[in-house]
């Protein structure tokens, strides 16, 4: 069947493999390769429904059925696309854009260096535990990436935001 062929996508399935053996050194660049995978796959799919085999007119009941079934297939296609594209999004920005705040959330999520009490003072994070070490925030923020990108590809945690789509759904 053509819409079948038309729908399932080895660059994207190729895309999702690769991103789904990522190591944390090489994740960021992944995540990128699969948005773009992602993004020229969703603009093949927009374009589906001006095929003729998709978008034909029949008389009978069952082609009128037929071309119904391929338009929601269609549809569905689309829908599962864009939400992977902003789920990879969320995660990209998750791993890449983070600030000093970001790092204090991220050293006590993970318990780093034993202590899940950082603080931001000036421009130096501290453990707020009897180590009393400390961190500049520009390193802290590089850690923290680290971090994050590791979390990610070993444990699948995540550390998106309430405005990014829904957390559980990030890909595995």
């Amino acid at each position: 069947m053509k819409i079948v062929s038309l729908l399932i996508n080895e660059d994207v399935a190729r895309a999702e493999r690769n991103f789904d053996q990522a190591t944390s050194d090489n994740i960021v660049d992944l995540c990128g390769e699969y948005l773009a995978v992602l993004s020229e796959y969703r603009k093949h799919l927009m374009s589906l429904p001006q095929i003729p085999e998709v978008n034909f007119v029949e008389q009978s009941s069952l082609g009128r059925t037929l071309a119904e079934q391929s338009r929601m297939a269609v549809l569905a296609a689309i829908g599962v696309t864009e939400t992977a594209q902003e789920l990879v999004e969320a995660l990209l920005r998750s791993l890449t854009e983070v600030n000093a705040s970001g790092a204090v959330e991220t050293f006590n999520r993970l318990g780093y260096n034993g202590s899940n009490n950082w603080e931001l003072h000036d421009d130096t994070l501290h453990a707020g535990d009897a180590s009393g070490s400390a961190i500049a925030a520009d390193e802290a923020v590089e850690t923290a990436k680290r971090l994050r990108r590791e979390a990610y590809v070993n444990d699948r945690i995540t550390f998106l935001h309430s405005s990014d789509p829904d957390r559980s759904a990030v890909p595995a």
